[in-house]
């Protein structure tokens, strides 16, 4: 709205709470290659171009988000840090399954 010239400003509060979404494959996909250069896209810097253009902030650190100040000099917390180790895990496997170990 603001974008559209209505008098109101965004505020963030500290800590900036950041949920983690996971992309996966499933094991016995129809097309698993095609999922592989998805999943590759959705992560390239264009990708994270084209979720900045749905007004999402990205993972990638060359890909701000639109306007910059969402996430710059802010404290960040994961939602679930508890599951850090999973998607850890699920780093790995993605960069074995494309072979980028």
């Amino acid at each position: 709205m603001k974008s559209q010239g209505a008098p109101i400003e965004w505020l963030n509060l500290e800590p900036v709470v950041i949920e983690v979404s996971t992309s996966m494959l499933a094991q016995r996909a129809a097309h698993p290659n095609a999922g592989k250069l998805l999943i590759d896209f959705m992560l390239s810097r264009e990708g994270q171009s084209l979720f900045k253009s749905f007004r999402r902030v990205t993972l990638r650190t060359d890909v701000e988000p639109d306007p910059p100040r969402l996430i710059k000099g802010f404290q960040r917390v994961v939602l679930r840090p508890e599951n850090i180790g999973d998607a850890k895990a699920a780093f790995r496997a993605y960069r074995n399954i494309l072979g980028l170990n």
